[in-house]
């Protein structure tokens, strides 16, 4: 989907995208789902990246997405993801994506299970 991990610490993580053709609709609008796709992203590898789980992946049981306003063909989208909550096999994270001018377009809540 052309996401970048630009950051990664313990429990939290950046990761960006340039808004192309191919993330939006006719109208030059970012379809709901990259956005969803981008905080899940955020949420997995902040989770992922935990010193406290041992460098484990995690898959997504739930996710739970805000729309804030719209995103735009040619945007630079920035994800931050964060943990959320102290679990070692269900974690809570929380996300947020703003645009390059700061503008939060879109936010959501994680829960992430811990595998392997």
């Amino acid at each position: 989907m052309g996401f970048d991990v630009v950051e990664r610490t313990d429990g939290q993580s950046v990761v960006e995208c340039v808004v192309t053709a191919e993330h939006t609709n006719t109208r030059g609008v970012v379809h709901g789902g990259v956005l969803s796709a981008l905080i899940d992203m955020a949420c997995g590898v902040a989770v992922a990246y935990q010193p406290s789980i041992g460098g484990r992946a995690a898959v997504t049981v739930s996710l739970t997405i805000n729309y804030l306003q719209p995103a735009l063909l040619g945007d630079r989208l920035r994800g931050v993801g964060k943990r959320a909550g102290n679990g070692k096999r269900i974690v809570a994270c929380e996300a947020e994506i703003y645009d390059q001018a700061g503008n939060m377009v879109a936010m959501g809540v994680a829960t992430m299970s811990v595998v392997g």
